[in-house]
Order: C-alpha cells, then sequence, then structure tokens
C-alpha cells in the first residue's frame, strides 16, 4: 500500500503544482466607450507577462495598454485580452456595444487628363484630428482640402480619404481611372505685335469640345485654331481646355503684349502692307521700290521691284517677315501672319 499512498501523494502535489502555476496568471481589463465609436480599454491583468487584444472587429494589439480603439462600424463586439508567459495563460472577454459612428468620411473627384481633383464632403468636414489622402501611387496628403493630384502615368488607382478625431475614425475609398492620352490640351501662339494666331495642337477625340479664355476676357469656343487682336498691352494667360464626356484636360501659357500695330502711332501709320493677318494678297498704299518677303529663318521667299501688291495664296500659314524701301528711300521691317494655308 505504500507505494500507492505515494503515488497517490505526488498526483496531489502535482495538481498543486499546476493549479498554483495556472493561478499566477490573472487577465482582466475595463473599458470606457468614447464618443460613440472609439473605445479605451484598462489592462488591469498579470503584468510582465506578453499580452494580446481581439478587439472582435478583426483588429488585434500586442500592447499592454492600447491606444483608444476606433470602430468603423456599429455593432455588438466581443473584445478579449490574454496574457501568458513560460508557465501561465490566461484569457478575459468582455461585450461591448457600439451604437453610433459619428464621423463619415466621404468624396467625390472631378478627372481633368492626369490631374484629379478631389472634393472633402465627410461629416463632419473639419475632425479635430484631420484628413489623410493615399492617391494609390505612393503619394498623401493631410489636408482637409487638398490641391489637385498629378499623376504621371495613366492606369487605375485607388484612392481612399480617412478622417478622425479623439472619437471616431472612417474611411472611404473609390477607384479612379487615368488616362493621360485621351485629352491633352496644346497650343502655339504666332504673333504679329497684338495680332495672334493661336494653332490648336491638342491631342483629343473627334467629337470633343474646346474653350478659350484669352485673358483679356474673351473667350473662343472653337476647336480649330483661332485669330485674336488684343486692344492693350500687358501679360495675358491665355488657357485652351479640351473635353468630352470621358476627359477633360487645360493647357494654359502667358502671351506678352508689348506693341499694338507697330512700335507707336507714328511707326503704325508708317507701315504701309495690308491686310494683317492676311489671307491671299498683300497690297501697299502705294508703290515701293523694293521688297522682299522671309521666313523667320531668313530665307527669301518671295521679291520683287515696283509693286503695289502680290500675291501669297501658296504660302503655308505662319509667320513671315516683310522687308521694303519706300518712294522715299526709307526701308520698311513688318512682321506678318499669314491665317490660312496649306
Amino acid at each position: 500500500m505504500a507505494p500507492k499512498r505515494l503515488l497517490s501523494t505526488f498526483l496531489l502535489l502535482l495538481l498543486g503544482y499546476f493549479a498554483q502555476a495556472q493561478g499566477s496568471c490573472n487577465a482582466f481589463f475595463i473599458y470606457n466607450i468614447q464618443g460613440g465609436n472609439t473605445v479605451q480599454f484598462y489592462n488591469s491583468s498579470t503584468t510582465g507577462m506578453s499580452c494580446t487584444w481581439d478587439f472582435g472587429d478583426g483588429q488585434t494589439d500586442n500592447s499592454y495598454s492600447p491606444a483608444p480603439h476606433w470602430y468603423t462600424s456599429t455593432g455588438t463586439y466581443v473584445v478579449c485580452v490574454t496574457v501568458s508567459d513560460t508557465s501561465c495563460s490566461a484569457s478575459y472577454c468582455d461585450t461591448i456595444q457600439i451604437l453610433q459612428t459619428p464621423c463619415t468620411a466621404n468624396f467625390v473627384f472631378y478627372p481633368n487628363g492626369n490631374v484629379v481633383h478631389v472634393e472633402n464632403q465627410s461629416t463632419p468636414i473639419y475632425p479635430d484630428q484631420g484628413s489623410v489622402w493615399t492617391f494609390g501611387d505612393g503619394f498623401s496628403d493631410t489636408s482637409t482640402f487638398p490641391a489637385s493630384h498629378l499623376y504621371t502615368n495613366p492606369g487605375t488607382y485607388i484612392v481612399c480619404l480617412t478622417i478622425h478625431d479623439s472619437a471616431c475614425i472612417s474611411t472611404q475609398c473609390d477607384t479612379i481611372v487615368v488616362n493621360t492620352d485621351s485629352c491633352q490640351a496644346a497650343f502655339t501662339a504666332l504673333q504679329s505685335d497684338n495680332h495672334l494666331l493661336f494653332l490648336n495642337n491638342s491631342v483629343k477625340p473627334k467629337d470633343a469640345f474646346c474653350f478659350w479664355e484669352f485673358g483679356d476676357g474673351q473667350s473662343s469656343s472653337r476647336c480649330d485654331s483661332v485669330r485674336h487682336v488684343y486692344s492693350s498691352t500687358g501679360d495675358f494667360v491665355v488657357c485652351l481646355t479640351v473635353y468630352d464626356s470621358l476627359c477633360q484636360n487645360t493647357f494654359c501659357d502667358t502671351i506678352t503684349v508689348s506693341l499694338i500695330n507697330g512700335t507707336n502711332e507714328m511707326a503704325a501709320k508708317s507701315r504701309l502692307a495690308f491686310p494683317n493677318p492676311v489671307e491671299n494678297v498683300i497690297y501697299f498704299s502705294e508703290s515701293v521700290k523694293f521688297y522682299q518677303l522671309k521666313a523667320i529663318n531668313g530665307q527669301i521667299l518671295k521679291q520683287g521691284n515696283n509693286v503695289t501688291e502680290f500675291g501669297v495664296k501658296e504660302m503655308v500659314k505662319g509667320i513671315y517677315i516683310l522687308e521694303y524701301q519706300t518712294k522715299e528711300g526709307l526701308w520698311q521691317h513688318q512682321t506678318m501672319i499669314k491665317e490660312y494655308g496649306l
């Protein structure tokens, strides 16, 4: 009987050891719901052990004292904390109810070629801690109302807005398709004093619309090249927008007008060639001794003696330099614009 009593005593001692070991781990927490969907958890478990939190919404934390946890939707959640070391483990769970989410992230976007404008329509619109935008291309912005975002490559991007403060957090994501080739506004300007010929070099769909703004309050909806005459000197920002139902792009450039039909009124009166811009024929108000018409690179294209007019119908549209000598022997230099041509 002695061996049986010895075995029984050993088993009792062993069970007592495990009971004591299990009892050395204590898991427990209390919580406080703040602002509707933010919960602060206060850990009163045994310290000095590894700790794992399961917040019941798929999120976990390994901190002993976790930061306030935001729940993104209402509902009932089972929250558990587990503490453990090499000799023991203990868990404690409790049920919490999230009855409201006081903030909702929301935005709309407007693509403009490879530039995307985003508009924050969240509730509330000014969360205490701000907003975080991620544009899907590695860039982010913490402005409540960020500037337009420029994409360097075409493609499909997921844009997300997260708003948060001490009481809530909310995220909305949307997919943006960027196609830099569908609309690409561009133009070049041919200038003669205050006369401008704008050549539309845009890449655009066949049925796209165009809108010109000349910087002086005047505009045009022509999609081909347009001519514009400025009535005053100065710097003017000219913008061309091309758009259809799928794309939109704008290009702007600054035009400097320093002369009105010549250097001054006297110089304007002394100029004999007209009209400018020209279509088919250049006229002189009186016969000139000699003239020559040059390309902008200096190449002589036409010349003649003792004429009052000459034809330029075969010339391509562009800028030309006209030099001529009056009856009095005065040499004149005039920039001419050919508006129509091959």
